[in-house]
């Protein structure tokens, strides 16, 4: 069974990954990241700092990741570091890899900040291919 489980360096998304260790071997765990693109009008990028390029970006994030991952002794666990829409990049990598399961952190928000926030764990269920579980 291979496992998608998207990590945005909350608690509640490390939570998420012991479910899938539960759930299956490490070497079928992938953990994602998704980036935020950086706005044109943003320091970095106007004054082309290589701190803030992509790459640099992407490495920072899969080192932080992998820390956790060595911390847990989950040295199988594959990472995929993206840049874009959360849901959408999440939804696309698991249809890429034929990810038999989602498992996502809800963050819990309700009522305005829902409405105006938006819900990544919800997109996720409404357009993933594959069966999403999602945890408190």
């Amino acid at each position: 069974m291979k496992i998608v489980v998207p990590y945005d360096f909350s608690d509640i998304s490390a939570k998420a990954i012991y479910r899938a260790r539960n759930m299956t071997g490490q070497e079928n765990i992938w953990i994602v990241h998704v980036l935020e693109p950086l706005e044109v009008t943003e320091p970095g990028v106007v004054w082309d700092s290589k701190e803030t390029s992509d790459e640099s970006r992407k490495e920072h994030a899969a080192a932080e990741i992998k820390k956790l991952l060595d911390a847990e002794s989950l040295d199988q666990v594959q990472i995929e570091i993206r840049i874009g829409d959360p849901a959408k990049e999440i939804t696309q990598f698991a249809t890429e890899i034929g990810a038999d399961l989602i498992v996502i952190a809800s963050q819990g928000k309700t009522g305005l900040e829902r409405i105006l926030l938006g819900s990544v764990a919800e997109s996720v269920v409404r357009y993933a291919r594959c069966s999403v579980l999602v945890i408190k």
